[in-house]
């Protein structure tokens, strides 16, 4: 990364940002950049020290951001430093325009409260979740009115997904009203999903109430569901039907 990026006040596209330790290459070099617009990747967030030294960075004005991808590293004590992931999360908070969102090696105990769509991203069309392995809950993703595409990969703390995923407050709210495709890979201690699937049988994959346009549904790697269906993995397509 060049160093000083902070004074490109009309820089317009920064697709890649590596957050660096040394003066010059931290998070607080994006604050004024405010008119970046499409997609922004952000890695090395290790880097990042505390919610106080993500805020600096200013990710909740930049409001052309369309697409945000939010890296760790995989090293989960690098150089003896203590990872303190859920309060940089809670810094980072996206401008509501945001319509994708990854966040991949996080090892937080749980995901932000800005992840509550009652509360900022209404707008999330696409979310991958990925390698957060100590996030033990997952945020009530099912409220997003627009959300097409859920990723959840490597969530190795979830044990059980239940109707605070679907509505968060157990309303009767339609859950997932536009979800066309599910994806749950290499979770390997979810071992109950309740309100949703209960038996390997196809009615128990659809209901009115969630997730009415589901097209593709997959599980993989996730022994303990498995054991419940029987099967080695579930890949559904219902646009065949």
């Amino acid at each position: 990364m060049p160093i000083d990026i902070r004074i490109l006040n009309y820089l317009q596209y920064l697709p890649i940002f590596v957050v660096g330790t040394e003066n010059g290459f931290g998070i607080q070099e994006l604050r004024n950049l405010n008119i970046l617009g499409g997609k922004l990747l952000i890695h090395n967030l290790e880097n990042v020290s505390d919610g106080n030294d993500a805020e600096a960075g200013n990710l909740k004005e930049k409001k052309h951001i369309l697409r945000m991808e939010l890296h760790w590293s995989h090293i989960e004590n690098f150089g003896g430093v203590v990872r303190n992931d859920f309060e940089v999360l809670q810094g980072l908070q996206p401008h509501r325009n945001l319509k994708r969102l990854g966040i991949y090696n996080n090892i937080g105990s749980k995901f932000s409260t800005w992840m509550d769509p009652n509360s900022w991203l209404l707008n999330l069309v696409f979310i991958v979740l990925q390698n957060c392995s100590e996030c033990k809950k997952l945020p009530p993703l099912g409220l997003l009115r627009f959300l097409k595409v859920l990723k959840l990969d490597g969530l190795g703390a979830v044990t059980r997904i239940g109707s605070d995923f679907y509505v968060g407050d157990g309303s009767n709210l339609s859950s997932f009203p536009s979800l066309e495709n599910l994806s749950v890979v290499r979770m390997e201690n979810l071992v109950e999903w309740t309100d949703y699937i209960s038996s390997y049988s196809s009615s128990s994959y659809y209901s009115s109430s969630k997730f009415p346009h589901l097209e593709q549904f997959k599980i993989r790697f996730c022994l303990g569901i498995f054991s419940i269906f029987k099967v080695k993995s579930i890949d559904f397509d219902y646009r065949g039907q």
